[in-house]
């Protein structure tokens, strides 16, 4: 079946409202989504020296991602798509940088708006979204090639596409990119809640006085607090990351989490989700420590299995990775904390699902898959079987509370 280019180009932007460029064989400029009167010059240059890759991603110096789908005969780039607000510095940026000109910035304004803020790992499956569609090809993750600074920035070896917790990102808020308007006082004092586990300073923060001093980055209220609080999961995640926490953890949690900011309009509750999100990097900071009289052979396990809670694991994945033998680690593991491997391994994930019941409005059949149970049925008994509840019956009590 014959692929019609434009039509794909097409429906790929109705249905996710990121600008879509093709290219033929000579790099010449085809079509383009949204059709406006205008439309952003030069871009194949933001990917030179990528030309031989098939499915890339790069950043910006603005932070902005943009993908690249390279074909037999032609050149499709997708973007920008930001992690945060586009604000009027990165318009401006964005304009001078593709020459757009100034009578065009009411309409570029509102393409920019309806883009949506994904995280680097769901910009990915977009992209590879978009190249099976192109191309008839399902790829991995580890088929996507990461281009510029995300590869420079990038100082933590040995994790896949999912354990990125946008490098770019976080870098550029240290170097004091303008991406937000959180004042320097009040994110001090955040970092300084969570990394002590100060949970009743945290679960006092972001009322609306607490929001006001934060400062504002919109225009109206609700999509200023979304904004607002995205950074502050970003700066909550960055800060459990220095503190230990697993990269691949903190990815996915931010992730979770920015996905129900983005999915409410109350203020309540975005003020209670920010809440808890930051009660729970805290809580896990405070896990990290570890306990008077453990070794830290046990200590190193038992973090192994908190980082892998969303994957596959076995007693042998634990033993191999603390470099000892199954049956002495058993033993050890036994003497240390009372409780056999397996169902430390159990109790782990079934604590992760009571976090995300209790902070996230997620579905049953969402978090069984996410901590990897066979099915949600499988799920739900292990989770009454430990708690004494069913996953609804928990949420419902959590919620009421």
């Amino acid at each position: 079946m014959k692929i019609k280019y434009d039509k794909t180009c097409e429906l790929f932007y109705h249905s996710f409202n990121i600008p879509v460029y093709y290219y033929n064989a000579d790099n010449i400029l085809q079509f383009y989504y949204p059709q406006t009167e205008f439309h952003m010059e030069n871009l194949l240059n933001l990917f030179a020296g990528t030309e031989q890759n098939s499915v890339v991603i790069i950043s910006d110096k603005n932070s902005l991602f943009w993908g690249k789908i390279k074909t037999q005969n032609s050149t499709v780039l997708i973007g920008p798509v930001s992690m945060t607000v586009f604000s009027d510095r990165i318009r401006h940026s964005l304009m001078a940088i593709f020459f757009i000109g100034g009578e065009h910035e009411d309409a570029f304004k509102n393409v920019l708006e309806i883009i949506p803020r994904l995280s680097l790992f769901r910009f990915s499956s977009v992209l590879r979204t978009l190249n099976q569609m192109l191309t008839g090809r399902y790829i991995e993750d580890s088929d996507v090639v990461f281009g510029n600074s995300l590869t420079n920035n990038d100082s933590i070896s040995g994790y896949d596409l999912q354990s990125k917790v946008l490098p770019v990102f976080y870098d550029n808020i240290d170097r004091g990119l303008e991406l937000y308007d959180i004042s320097y006082d009040a994110e001090e004092e955040m970092i300084r809640n969570i990394e002590s586990g100060n949970i009743e300073a945290l679960s006092k923060s972001f009322s609306a006085n607490d929001a006001q001093k934060f400062g504002s980055l919109a225009d109206t209220t609700v999509r200023s607090t979304k904004n607002m609080f995205i950074v502050v999961v970003a700066i909550a995640s960055r800060v459990a990351i220095r503190n230990g926490l697993s990269v691949q953890i903190a990815y996915k949690l931010s992730d979770l989490y920015i996905q129900e900011i983005e999915q409410t309009s109350n203020f309540r509750t975005l003020t209670e989700l920010v809440r808890n999100a930051t009660i729970d990097y805290a809580q896990r900071i405070k896990a990290l420590r570890i306990p008077k009289g453990m070794t830290s052979m046990v200590h190193e396990g038992m973090q192994y299995i908190e980082q892998s809670v969303t994957q596959p694991l076995s007693v042998s994945d634990v033993a191999d990775y603390v470099g000892k033998s199954v049956s002495y680690f058993s033993g050890e593991f036994k003497k240390e904390t009372g409780m056999n491997v397996s169902t430390y391994i159990t109790q782990t994930k079934i604590e992760e699902g009571k976090r995300l019941l209790k902070y996230t409005d997620l579905p049953l059949s969402y978090i069984s898959n996410f901590l990897c149970f066979s099915s949600q049925s499988h799920f739900q008994k292990v989770f009454k079987s430990v708690t004494g509840l069913t996953p609804l019956a928990y949420r419902t009590k959590k919620h009421s509370l």
